[in-house]
């Protein structure tokens, strides 16, 4: 199985790789801190507990099952170098330092393409491999992203990111519909999910059915 290599130690960097290990993704995780793996455990844990609530015996066996699983496909690194595995996608979600992400796996996995994580849709492309993704956080109740590229994007870039969303349940929007998420981003107090969810539900037009996660610290 080719591996989605995540770059970074922030929440973004969090936020991704849970939503990858989610829809059963291999994923290598780049120049992570301590505290960004066992930020990842422990959110593992608590959507495990949320998922099979402890009732009996062996619903702590079914928890531990469920962690055990998605730790199982994930892998931590200092570097690409030493990713030994086909790549089929890096996701970069440093804050700064983004041409350097796209030059390096340049160097090493030529034709991978490079999505670069933005609080917004205003990124510099360095490449037709190099698209921009806007994540509206908490993703895993928005679910919700933006694909900002440029008119000679190569195709088959396009295609695999927009495939691996699709298979993580993340909606892609366009640009109109991302302006008037900003606008509903902007009014959201913060910390009721469910009128998130029916906002963003009005956004794209269906009834609200997304189900709730507790947002990753």
């Amino acid at each position: 199985m080719a591996v989605a290599v995540v770059v970074g130690a922030g929440r973004a960097a969090e936020s991704i790789t849970k939503l990858l290990l989610n829809s059963g993704s291999k994923v290598a995780l780049v120049g992570s801190k301590p505290t960004t793996q066992s930020n990842l455990i422990t959110a593992l844990k608590e959507e495990a507990e949320e998922a099979v609530p402890f009732m009996f015996v062996d619903d702590l066996k079914h928890q531990e099952d469920h962690v055990r699983r998605r730790l199982a496909r994930v892998s931590f690194h200092n570097d690409m170098g030493s990713i030994l595995e086909d790549v089929k996608i890096v996701f970069d979600a440093q804050e700064s330092r983004k041409k350097d992400i796209v030059h390096a796996t340049r160097s090493l996995f030529p034709r991978t393409p490079v999505a670069s994580l933005s609080s917004s849709s205003s990124i510099s492309l360095e490449d037709n491999l190099h698209l921009g993704l806007h994540l509206y956080e908490p993703v895993q109740i928005t679910k919700i992203a933006q694909i900002v590229h440029k008119r000679d994007s190569d195709s088959a870039a396009l295609l695999t990111l927009r495939a691996t969303l699709e298979n993580a349940g993340i909606h892609e929007i366009t640009a109109s519909e991302a302006r008037e998420a900003d606008e509903a981003m902007s009014a959201w107090n913060g910390s009721d999910a469910s009128s998130l969810q029916s906002i963003i539900s009005t956004l794209l037009g269906v009834p609200p059915k997304h189900e709730l996660h507790q947002i990753m610290h």
